[in-house]
């Protein structure tokens, strides 16, 4: 005779992202960390396409997230969690470059930047820049509208909520990335 295992206790469906944030607007530290669990990975993946470094991203991914626990009484829902938490992201991003690029002009640096390129794709002609390099050598509003659209799939709309931009402006300088990108693949 074998004694069969008790039943399992019936599975409580899993709040909708949508209870989680209003359970973490009320302060509750559990759904926060679910929100936190649900979107982290889409966080990073783009903190790290944004900044090309994964200790810098883990850093912007982690202000984000703070930033969003301390900003949620704020959150007034005009747009999904996700979309709010990438902008958000975006804008720590911003911040950390410019602070960096501001670093960089008291630094000694080499005097002509796109002749030391061009030598080095001359020492190694056989190298072909791939995608994510084209990408990562857009300039930053691009860079970002590009991310934005193709590795957080984000409509124009809310590409253009995130940025702050029209999304006119949003289609312009995806318009250009695609431009630049293509010029930089055809080298």
């Amino acid at each position: 005779m074998t004694i069969a295992d008790p039943p399992a206790p019936p599975q409580r469906p899993a709040p909708s992202p949508g209870a989680l944030v209003e359970r973490a607007r009320a302060r509750d530290e559990a759904a926060f960390e679910a929100l936190f669990k649900l979107h982290r990975d889409a966080a990073y993946g783009l903190a790290l396409r944004l900044t090309a470094d994964p200790d810098e991203a883990e850093e912007v991914v982690a202000e984000a997230f703070a930033a969003a626990w301390f900003g949620l009484p704020d959150f007034a829902g005009r747009s999904a969690f996700g979309t709010w938490l990438h902008s958000i992201l975006l804008n720590r991003a911003r911040q950390r470059r410019r602070a960096a690029d501001r670093r960089r002009r008291r630094v000694l640096t080499v005097a002509n930047p796109e002749a030391w390129e061009r030598a080095v794709t001359r020492t190694f002609p056989g190298t072909r820049i791939d995608v994510e390099r084209a990408v990562a050598a857009l300039p930053p509003r691009a860079r970002e509208v590009t991310l934005l659209r193709h590795a957080a799939g984000f409509t124009y709309a809310e590409i253009a909520d995130a940025t702050g931009v029209t999304m006119g402006t949003v289609k312009s300088q995806l318009s250009r990335a695609y431009q630049l990108m293509r010029k930089r693949l055809s080298k």
